[in-house]
Parts: structure tokens; sequence; C-alpha cells
């Protein structure tokens, strides 16, 4: 079941979406793919990740989150460029803030690079205000 832009629910067997029109994706995994993720680290073992609190700005949307960036990453600064993300890059613990002010927050998202306009590292407490620094959040 989808969405449209227009709120009403749309049922498709499947879609062709070129991937430079995706910000943001929340995933939704199927029984047996999380059995097979599951299979595929008791076998290969967990990959190696660094934990990055992070601010990302994709216009229209504000994200913050903690992005995991590959294990070789080390404390620099932090740039959308293929060295340091992949393509579609994941962020846990994510609140995503509309251009309306309004948001919502999931467990794990992926986002696209290639839409990132900025991105900074932040500290832990400051990111449940970056949307208010921005002027994003209708409580301020």
């Amino acid at each position: 079941m989808d969405t449209t832009t227009t709120g009403e629910s749309l049922e498709v067997a499947s879609i062709a979406i070129e991937k430079k029109s995706i910000l943001v994706v929340i995933p939704r995994e199927t029984d047996e793919q999380d059995r097979q993720r599951a299979l595929t680290t008791l076998v290969t073992g967990p990959a190696r990740t660094v934990q990055v609190p992070l601010g990302v700005l994709s216009p229209p949307l504000v994200i913050v989150g903690t992005a995991h960036l590959p294990g070789s990453y080390g404390t620099g600064l932090v740039r959308a460029d293929a060295n340091q993300f992949a393509r579609f890059f994941s962020v846990t613990n994510a609140r995503i803030t509309l251009a309306d002010g309004s948001s919502l927050e999931a467990p794990i998202i992926l986002v696209n690079r290639d839409e990132v306009s900025a991105m900074a590292r932040t500290a832990e407490s400051s990111i449940p205000r970056l949307p208010a620094l921005l002027g994003l959040d209708r409580d301020t």
C-alpha cells in the first residue's frame, strides 16, 4: 500500500522510480527479508560501522539522527560524497521535519546522498533542536 501526495492510498504491484527522485526511504521489510538478513549477518558477521550524530538538509526535509558510516571513517568533517556515504545511507532514530514544520520519526531511514545539500556532525544534545534552529519547528 502506498500513499499519494494527496494522501489517498494507492495499491500497486510494482513501480519504476528513478533513484534521483527519492529523498528518503522508510524501509518496511517482510518476515522473509528479516530472516534472510539475519542469516547473512550470521554467516558474514555484522558490518563494522561508526555511529555519527548527524543533521542533514535535503530540501525540503531536515533530517536528524544517527548516521552509520563505514568502519574506515575517521573523525573529520562529514560530506555527502561517495568516499564517506553509500548512495543511500542509513540513519537510525531519525526525525524528519517537513517544510510545513510537521515531523515524523522512524527507527531507521535511508537517505539519498545525492540529494543532500548540507550535513553536519551534531552533538547528541543538539539533535532535537536542529529544526528549531533552522526555523522549521512550530514550537519556537
